[in-house]
């Protein structure tokens, strides 16, 4: 390999790892963090009563939907309510 060439390919990769990423996660636009969000976000999910918002909140941070779907199911969430649910929350990952 010569040296231009070199030099070439070394610049390329330096602005190719200097550039902002362009690549991120979506969240669609209406969805509810289970972590984040407040009382009243979470009192407009469907099936959710306050206890079950209380309980959010207390348990909070989740670090999976496994860890939430835990908490809806202990509160008489049924599999199809969860549907429901996570058609309109999520939980973030790291």
């Amino acid at each position: 390999m010569t040296t231009r060439k070199l030099i070439t390919l070394i610049v390329l990769c330096a602005a190719v790892f200097a550039a902002p990423s362009s690549i991120h996660g979506q969240v669609g636009k209406g969805l509810v963090d289970f972590n984040t969000a407040t009382d009243k976000e979470l009192a407009a999910l469907p099936n959710f009563t306050p206890a079950i918002v209380k309980s959010v909140i207390d348990k909070r941070p989740f670090p999976s939907i496994v860890d939430v779907s835990t908490l809806l199911t202990s509160h008489g969430i049924t599999p199809a309510q969860t549907t429901e649910i996570y058609e309109k929350a999520f939980v973030t990952l790291n």
